[in-house]
């Protein structure tokens, strides 16, 4: 019993596109993903070339039975394939309705369209992360705690990163930060929405820093305060995976007790919002949480 990752094509050439596809299928499939070639020669690449611009970029590519995806599909599954195994096919808009049929032997290509209308609703998470950012100036009294609603962020967030520096700060003024006491965060009722836990300047800059996220040193020595929703930044912005996340309404309130007083103060959040990949009605579309 195995899982099985096939990527029936021509290829020609294959493309960062292909690659990425290739990637996602194996990602899905936990399985090694076998790219299936078709012999037709296209501008002026054979199919030889292709497998070898494959193995290129590392990935398993031999020659197809068939340049028709699908029936060479068909003939992989019968001479190769248990009927333990599972079988996963990556397949462009085009041709997804035929292979339908692996799964589905009364689907009808004709009914394509009321298939792709059972997909309006799923969401899945890119790698791609967009950015949410918001900045108010304000004065400080050093141990007088005080709270800002982030009306700025919204979506899924996985980490904030806070700051708070003079106001109009210029030369060297821009690196050297008001250091934050403690902080915490709260959804519009003032519910805490970090399981009650207020954030101390020594633990979000040094032990909670080097659990949290990849490169800890910049947090100790800069007065920069991180929050994390996720298990670790390095691994949310490589993969993309949503292993972590708070829903952010432009309501949440951040509370905050400045460890030095200012007559002018800026406090800047920045913080990591998950884009979107769509599926409706057939149409993919990017878009932000």
């Amino acid at each position: 019993m195995a899982n099985i990752a096939l990527l029936p094509g021509g290829f020609k050439p294959p493309h960062a596109g292909h690659y990425a596809v290739a990637k996602f299928l194996s990602q899905k499939s936990g399985a090694e993903v076998l790219v299936r070639v078709g012999a037709k020669e296209r501008d002026n690449v054979t199919q030889n070339m292709s497998i070898k611009i494959w193995n290129i970029y590392g990935v398993k590519a031999e020659p197809a039975s068939s340049d028709s995806p699908i029936a060479d599909v068909f003939k992989y599954v019968e001479e190769k394939a248990t009927e333990e195994d599972t079988i996963y096919v990556g397949t462009g808009e085009k041709d997804f309705p035929r292979f339908k049929v692996l799964t589905d032997p009364s689907f009808k290509p004709e009914n394509y369209k009321k298939l792709t209308s059972l997909y309006k609703n799923n969401v899945m998470n890119l790698r791609f992360m967009d950015h949410r950012f918001q900045s108010v100036s304000l004065p400080l009294n050093q141990g007088t705690p005080i709270n800002h609603v982030l009306s700025s962020l919204n979506g899924l967030l996985s980490h904030l990163y806070i700051i708070c520096r003079k106001q109009n700060s210029k030369g060297k003024e821009i690196t050297q930060y008001i250091p934050i006491e403690s902080f915490y965060v709260t959804d519009s009722s003032g519910s805490s929405i970090t399981n009650g836990l207020i954030y101390k300047d020594d633990y979000s800059r040094t032990m909670y820093a080097r659990d949290n996220f990849e490169h800890s040193n910049f947090f100790q020595y800069k007065e920069v305060y991180p929050l994390a929703f996720t298990q670790d930044v390095k691994k949310t912005v490589e993969s993309g995976v949503k292993i972590g996340s708070k829903y952010f309404s432009g309501q949440e309130q951040i509370y905050i007790k400045p460890g030095q007083s200012s007559t002018g103060a800026e406090l800047m959040i920045f913080a990591y919002a998950h884009a979107n990949l769509t599926v409706k009605n057939g149409i993919v579309e990017c878009s932000k949480t």
